[in-house]
């Protein structure tokens, strides 16, 4: 890992001021088996496939695409074909990669956590609110299913009313949840839900997004090159140098690495990088791992303890 001394001094003091916000991209997802962009997408073709909404030579042209536009030209033929059965996007959500090599990976969760912060997720699944949940000792009430905003799980960008929900430990789905209590809430996923969900005119997400990037440092965790898109549009202006993002490079690639720091700088996120040489992408788990125990309040503890251990000595 590549942060500095002074990184990491930073995101202690944001944890310190609970103003800390985690954000979780679709990468830590993937460590415990989740599906990707590419497979999601794969998966909507193939399913309009054997429902005969489109042929084998469409499928073909189609399958090249990029996955996003793929999955927003997949959702227009389903539009068109009405009668047909629709995609069931959480049999994919939930059908998890159980491979040994990810079970390892398995506790992630347990380890963003202590990071003791506020976390803020594209991902549509409901790992980290489990376990919120667990760490918290909660069973859903009542009053958040007909409120999804008044618990520390907020489902769906249509609930952000205020910044009032920036509490410590809370999780906020601002692209949708399989859990959302509120069903036939689309999440966001085509280009054109992109388009409603970040409209100022009728939704809070871009204020809300506005306020979070100009007042609170932000640590961006599992975020690769199918959500950078994503990420630029909801950054979209310069701002001080105070937010972060765990970037995971190749050995080979660390001589072009100015480049893409260089490029975020520019949107105030300071990259802290790390080799993925070895593990490949399953090294971010590490990196969440060594992160947590020296921001968390775990890790401020111990440093509490060798401060007082220090004065009696000298005492």
């Amino acid at each position: 890992m590549s942060g500095t001394d002074k990184d990491i001094k930073k995101l202690i003091e944001a944890v310190e001021r609970e103003d800390l916000i985690v954000f979780v991209g679709a990468g830590v997802s993937r460590l415990v088996g989740g599906p990707s962009w590419e497979k999601l997408a794969k998966e909507y073709l193939k399913h309009l496939y054997l429902n005969k909404a489109i042929n084998y030579s469409t499928h073909q042209y189609l399958y090249k695409e990029d996955t996003r536009k793929l999955i927003s030209i997949c959702r227009e033929i389903e539009k068109i074909n009405p009668k047909k059965p629709q995609f069931d996007i959480n049999s994919v959500l939930n059908n998890i990669d159980k491979s040994k090599e990810l079970q390892f990976c398995s506790d992630i969760y347990t380890h963003l956590c202590n990071f003791s912060s506020i976390f803020v997720t594209t991902n549509y699944d409901c790992y980290i609110d489990n376990e919120i949940v667990g760490k918290i000792n909660l069973k859903k009430p009542q009053e958040e299913v007909q409120n999804p905003s008044s618990g520390p799980i907020i489902y769906h960008y249509e609930d952000i009313h205020s910044t009032s929900i920036l509490k410590n430990k809370n999780v906020i789905h601002i692209h949708g949840s399989v859990n959302d209590p509120k069903k036939g809430r689309r999440y966001v996923l085509t280009i054109q839900d992109y388009f409603e969900a970040y409209d100022a005119t009728t939704s809070m997400l871009p204020k809300f997004l506005e306020e979070i990037f100009d007042t609170r440092t932000v640590l961006f965790i599992g975020y690769g090159l199918e959500e950078y898109e994503i990420l630029e549009y909801m950054l979209k202006r310069k701002r001080d140098m105070r937010h972060f993002m765990l970037y995971p490079v190749l050995k080979e690639e660390e001589a072009f690495f100015h480049f893409q720091e260089s490029y975020y700088a520019g949107l105030g996120v300071k990259l802290i990088k790390f080799n993925i040489s070895k593990l490949g992408h399953r090294q971010l788990y590490y990196e969440v791992k060594e992160l947590a125990s020296k921001v968390g309040p775990n890790a401020r503890s111990k440093e509490k303890l060798a401060k007082l251990k220090l004065v009696d000595e000298i005492l």
